[in-house]
């Protein structure tokens, strides 16, 4: 019992390295982006392609006392919500 034990810790132990060593190593002969076999042409989503992180601040010195701050906020995301969903989001 002792010795099954040990083979079956022997092989989770080598599936691991295994797996391990796949994720981690870079392959180019994937079917999937960064490999090969994609078709020419084909457009790459930015989920595909690594993606990207864009961080917006807005400059609120020049609202007026008599203006919300939190108003003008959700004008300004809805102003940009619009420009990008009328491109679509590729």
């Amino acid at each position: 019992m002792r010795r099954r034990n040990t083979q079956v810790l022997l092989a989770i132990f080598i599936l691991a390295a295994l797996g391990g060593w796949f994720l981690v190593v870079p392959r180019t002969d994937l079917p999937w982006p960064g490999g090969r076999f994609v078709r020419e042409g084909m457009r790459l989503g930015l989920d595909l392609r690594g993606g990207t992180h864009l961080v917006m601040q807005a400059d609120l010195s020049q609202i007026g006392e008599d203006e919300d701050a939190d108003d003008a906020m959700q004008g300004a995301e809805d102003i940009i919500r619009n420009r990008v969903d009328a491109f679509g989001v590729t």
